[in-house]
C-alpha cells in the first residue's frame, strides 16, 4: 500500500479538531469497559493479554481485511513471527 506523502500546508488549512484530555480519557474508560465485559468468561482484561487462540476467536477479519494485512506484510518485509 502507498502512502502519498502529506505537505505541511494540506495540514495547516485543514480544520483539524482536536480532542481535550477529558474526551480522550472518555473514549479510552469505553474501549476498557468494552474490553472487560467482552473477556469476563476468559480471565483477561485487555486486548494486549490475548492468546494466539484468543486472537483467533476475537479478531475475525473479512476478506478486505486479510487483504490488507497480506499486502502490509509484503510491503515491508513481516513474517509469520512479527
Amino acid at each position: 500500500m502507498e502512502v502519498k506523502p502529506v505537505k505541511y500546508e494540506d495540514l495547516e488549512e485543514r480544520n483539524i479538531h482536536y480532542e481535550t484530555s477529558s474526551q480522550i480519557r472518555n473514549r479510552i474508560s469505553k474501549a476498557m469497559d468494552i474490553q472487560l465485559d467482552r473477556y469476563k468468561e476468559e480471565k483477561i482484561f485487555l486486548n494486549s493479554q490475548l492468546s494466539a487462540r484468543n486472537i483467533n476467536k476475537y479478531c475475525i477479519l473479512d476478506n478486505e481485511g486479510k487483504k490488507l494485512l497480506k499486502d502490509v506484510f509484503s510491503s515491508i518485509g513481516l513474517s509469520d513471527r512479527a
